[in-house]
């Protein structure tokens, strides 16, 4: 490298593709996520305290399947993150040389 050269970091189209292709299923991942396992949002009374219903004692099943479904509510955000995040990375990586 001689003098005034700057090193730029670039991908090739086949590689930026594939990171474009990873980004729109992590974001249709979050799409359907985010449509069917919304973020649970508190509720609360005309007094403004924290709304709890008790109906039964949850069974095991029940608890477990509740542990999913908060995972599954807080990984969507996450992942619609993630998938602009990409699509960043492939933007700035793919963008042509100035060659003068």
């Amino acid at each position: 490298m001689g003098e005034g050269e700057e090193e730029t970091v670039k991908m090739k189209p086949a590689a930026v593709r594939r990171l474009y292709i990873i980004a729109l299923c992590c974001g249709l991942a979050a799409a359907l996520l985010l449509t069917f396992v919304p973020p649970s949002i508190p509720r609360y009374t005309k007094e403004g305290s924290g709304f709890i219903n008790f109906v039964n004692e949850p069974t095991t099943a029940g608890r477990v399947w509740g542990q999913i479904q908060w995972v599954l509510s807080y990984l969507g955000p996450v992942l619609l993150f993630v998938s602009f995040l990409l699509q960043l990375v492939a933007l700035v990586l793919a963008r042509p040389s100035d060659k003068n």
